[in-house]
C-alpha cells in the first residue's frame, strides 16, 4: 500500500489557482446571516470575538466578528472585510451554488491587538462531481490599517523563502492523512516546482496564517494526498525575510 502511495505521489503536480473577484455578500441573497454565540477569548481585553454564520440551502460558513473594539467605525469596517473574505470561498462555485453542499468552520490561529489570523476548513461536495474537495481558506487582518494582508506583505518571496518552506514543519489537518508518517512527505515536497511555488506565493490568493511562533503557508495539491498541505516556519528561522510578524510582547 505504501509503495502504491509513493508511486502515486511521484505523479503529483501543484494546482496553482489564479486570483478571482470576490462575491460581495449582497450577491448571495437570499441567505441567512446570524450571530450564533460569543467566544470567550479576547486580545488583552481590547475586543471580543463572536461567531457568525452564513446559511443558504446546503451551504453553511461560520466566520468571526469583532465586538467591543471601542471604535465602532473601525469595527464595522473590519467585520465587513472578514465577512466578504469568508464568503469569497464561494467564488469557485458561482455556476454550481444550487448543487453545492458545503460546511466550513473557522479557527482563530492568532488573535492580538495588531493582527487577527483566521483559518477556514471544510468539505465541498458538488452533485455529479466525482469526489469531494477539502478546502482551506485564510484571512489575515491588519487591525491598525483595517486591511487584509497578502503573503507578499509578510515575507519576501524569493528562492531562499521557497527553500525554507520545503524544509519547514509539516502540519497534518487529519489523523487519517499524514504524509510524513506515510513516508511520502519528501516526495510531495520534491514534486512542488520552485517556480510554480514562487508564482503561487506572490498571488494575493496565497493562503497563510500566523501563530504565536510560526508562519504557516498552505499549498494546493492533488486530491489523492489531501487537496491542500500546510507547512509552518518559525519566525526565528525567517530572519531577513520577514517584513512583519505579530507583536509577541
Amino acid at each position: 500500500m505504501k509503495r502504491f502511495f509513493i508511486m502515486l505521489v511521484l505523479l503529483l503536480s501543484v494546482v496553482i489557482s489564479g486570483c478571482s473577484d470576490k462575491i460581495a455578500p449582497k450577491d448571495l441573497s437570499p441567505a441567512t446571516i446570524t450571530i450564533e454565540d460569543k467566544a470567550s477569548t479576547s486580545a488583552n481585553d481590547r475586543y471580543e470575538i463572536e461567531k457568525a454564520s452564513y446559511t443558504e440551502k446546503n451551504v453553511k460558513i461560520t466566520y468571526p466578528q469583532l465586538n467591543k473594539l471601542g471604535d465602532t467605525s473601525k469595527q464595522n469596517k473590519i467585520n465587513q472585510l472578514i465577512q466578504t473574505e469568508a464568503l469569497g470561498v464561494l467564488d469557485n462555485y458561482k455556476d454550481n451554488i444550487s448543487n453545492l453542499d458545503l460546511n466550513m468552520e473557522f479557527e482563530i490561529k492568532y488573535q492580538g491587538t495588531d493582527y487577527l489570523s483566521i483559518q477556514y476548513r471544510g468539505l465541498a461536495v458538488v452533485k455529479a462531481v466525482a469526489y469531494p474537495v477539502h478546502l482551506l481558506h485564510t484571512t489575515n487582518i491588519d487591525l491598525a490599517k483595517e486591511k487584509s494582508l497578502a503573503l507578499s506583505d509578510v515575507v519576501t518571496v524569493n528562492n531562499s523563502f521557497i527553500e525554507k518552506f520545503k524544509a519547514s514543519k509539516y502540519r497534518t489537518y487529519s489523523s487519517d492523512l499524514n504524509l510524513e508518517s506515510a513516508g511520502a512527505l519528501n516526495d510531495v515536497l520534491n514534486s512542488l516546482g520552485s517556480n510554480n511555488l514562487m508564482d503561487s506565493f506572490k498571488q494575493r490568493t496565497a493562503e497563510f496564517y500566523f501563530t504565536k511562533d510560526s508562519l504557516g503557508v498552505s499549498v494546493e495539491v492533488v486530491h489523492a494526498v489531501g487537496d491542500h498541505m500546510e507547512m509552518e516556519m518559525a519566525y526565528k528561522d525567517l530572519t531577513g525575510l520577514l517584513q512583519l510578524k505579530p507583536d509577541l510582547k
